[in-house]
């Protein structure tokens, strides 16, 4: 199966639309690198350059940039693409692109030391109680 799963932090996001109708999401989602023992990686970040088209059954591309915002963490499933193209030269070129199929926005639950999905209740509340 080809599926992938990121969790990390949006920090750019663009909505495009075609002439012939399609419409995609360009996102970058970030995450920390793993600690490793030398201290000047502990700041570093890899970030993943993710595309989301609305289908048939979902509009995706369009859901993401109304409900999510820079800074949000979020969980993205997809799908790896490599796609084939030829140069000006004439030379074949290959390239990786993220697919992504949906997204989750989640948030750290300390107490049990993980992310956990954010449900359209849990934002409720949080609305009613600061209101």
């Amino acid at each position: 199966m080809n599926k992938f799963e990121i969790l990390g932090r949006l920090n750019w996001l663009k909505i495009q639309y075609f002439e012939n109708g399609t419409c995609m999401t360009s996102i970058y989602l970030s995450k920390k690198k793993p600690n490793t023992n030398d201290s000047e990686d502990a700041n570093n970040y890899e970030t993943f350059p993710i595309i989301f088209f609305n289908t048939k059954k979902d509009n995706v591309a369009e859901r993401i940039t109304e409900e999510c915002i820079k800074g949000d963490y979020l969980r993205v499933t997809g799908k790896v693409s490599i796609n084939t193209y030829q140069t000006q030269d004439g030379r074949k070129k290959n390239k990786i692109e993220l697919i992504g199929w949906n997204f989750k926005k989640v948030r750290w639950d300390a107490e049990n030391n993980k992310y956990v999905d954010i449900d359209s209740t849990d934002e409720q509340s949080s609305d009613e109680q600061a209101a």
